[in-house]
């Protein structure tokens, strides 16, 4: 075979291998637009789907806002009619008074007993004294009370009911009834009890002074007291059988006092008195000062009075301008106060020896 055949040949194959790949990479040209087409027409259909799904979850929110809105509007309604109800109550509040001043202002006790009232209140006049305070239920309710006795005017700045919470663990919370006997304008002293009942137990002494003798205190004295504005306010702190119209001007007066409870018998904890006194707190709207919503259910279901009620009707009592930080210490720094019992040498000599 001559050279120049050799090299035709040698062409032919060249041109035969240029030819397959040629048609090699059309086949690939072709699958690839195939490929091209079909991801195109994935994506356009995913878009498609997307933009259906968006319309359905804009659908949904339209939904849930109409919703929303609705439950909104009923819950405004509810809440307004809960405000005209409550408005109703307070109205109402006077025609209860008078009711009960005319159901007892017949009987010769009651009359006796104004009387009396009324000429201690002019003798204290004449002589250079105040007489009772006509700001507070322990002005002439008190005097009354006293000639009448304890049944009518008993809740009126006798008697109130109250949460209490330890000062070492505020969990440990009890239900406390207070018997209050006021020694002058910025002082009273009361005697707590465990129930309202004829088998109650004395379990400690609370003393409540009004701010103006608070600020007078040591610091170190003044981390043991508690002030009594948020009890008031919420509804905690209650004068059975007494309408709100007539504890309203004490309850302001009381919501800028101090307190100090030593509770000398834990009763939840041991028969007897036993041990040191603890110190108690008051409640208050935060950790673990909130006091177990079952302790107030209870005590709203045995006066059959309502806290959310109580609440309402004292939303006008203006909050005290200043509750001194040293008062409910443990808000600020965490800390309470307990009694411990150390033994000590006693004096062996006599002051009159």
């Amino acid at each position: 075979m001559s050279s120049n055949e050799e090299l035709v040949r040698q062409k032919d194959e060249a041109d035969g291998k240029v030819g397959d790949l040629q048609r090699e990479l059309e086949g690939e040209r072709t699958k690839a637009v195939e490929e091209k087409g079909r991801l195109q027409r994935e994506l356009e259909a995913e878009r498609v789907q997307a933009v259906a799904e968006k319309e359905i979850l804009k659908k949904e929110l339209k939904a849930e806002k109409a919703k929303a809105a609705s439950e909104r509007a009923a819950l405004q309604k509810e809440l307004d009619e809960e405000r005209a109800k409550a408005a109703s109550k307070r109205v109402a509040y006077p025609d209860l008074c008078v009711t009960a001043v005319e159901q007892f202002k017949g009987s010769t006790e009651f009359q006796t007993a104004v009387d009396a009232a009324v000429a201690r209140n002019l003798a204290g006049q004449e002589s250079g004294g105040t007489g009772p305070s006509r700001t507070t239920a322990g002005g002439w309710v008190d005097e009354v009370g006293e000639q009448y006795g304890s049944g009518f005017f008993l809740g009126c700045g006798e008697y109130l009911e109250v949460v209490e919470e330890e000062s070492e663990d505020l969990t440990r919370q009890i239900e406390t009834h207070h018997y209050l006997t006021r020694l002058n304008q910025d002082f009273i002293q009361c005697g707590v009890y465990d129930t309202d009942d004829s088998h109650s137990r004395l379990i400690g002494v609370e003393y409540i002074i009004t701010d103006r003798i608070f600020e007078t205190l040591p610091p170190d004295e003044q981390k043991l007291w508690h002030c009594h504005a948020y009890e008031i306010k919420s509804g905690l702190w209650v004068n059975p059988q007494v309408p709100e119209l007539v504890l309203k001007p004490e309850l302001e007066n009381l919501t800028k006092a101090y307190g100090k409870f030593w509770c000398t018998w834990q009763v939840d904890r041991g028969k007897f008195p036993l041990g040191p006194p603890s110190l108690m707190m008051s409640p208050q709207p935060m950790n673990l000062g909130k006091v177990r919503p079952h302790l107030v259910e209870k005590r709203d279901w045995k006066y059959r009075i309502s806290v959310d009620d109580l609440k309402m009707s004292r939303v006008e009592i203006e909050e005290p301008e200043w509750i001194n930080p040293q008062a409910d210490y443990w808000k600020q720094h965490g800390k309470g106060f307990v009694v411990l019992i150390e033994p000590i040498e006693m004096k062996k000599m006599a002051p009159f020896s």
